[in-house]
């Protein structure tokens, strides 16, 4: 017996709004296809089938830890040019007054296919 759709939709929009809260935007139809890769890796270390394993193994608080990896190996991989630019940048913007703007523009990053952009 195949999951849900609408279990699987529910999934992947908690993912979305878990990693937009930490600060990355997933791009449409990433959430879903992490949660099926996850499955599919569950699947195969448990020798299991896809569905069975989301079905059983991915719930809420495993997809809230997921979006809690998947951000820490997203900041991991920024440039540290692109950090010390942010930083930087937000000061020059804290002095005239613009604090707002750069924090705005910080919760804009977008994961593609792994990685920022």
């Amino acid at each position: 017996m195949a999951p849900s759709v609408s279990h699987v939709q529910h999934l992947a929009g908690l993912l979305e709004d878990e990693c937009r809260r930490r600060g990355v935007a997933l791009v449409p139809g990433q959430a879903n296809h992490v949660l099926r890769h996850q499955a599919r890796v569950l699947a195969a270390a448990l020798h299991i089938s896809e569905s069975w394993a989301l079905r059983s193994y991915l719930d809420e608080d495993t997809v809230q830890r997921l979006a809690a990896n998947l951000v820490r190996e997203v900041n991991a991989a920024r440039p540290v040019r692109e950090i010390v630019r942010e930083h930087v940048l937000g000061v020059e913007l804290e002095r005239e007054g613009e604090v707002e703007d750069v924090r705005q523009a910080g919760a804009g990053r977008r994961l593609v296919k792994g990685g920022p952009d």
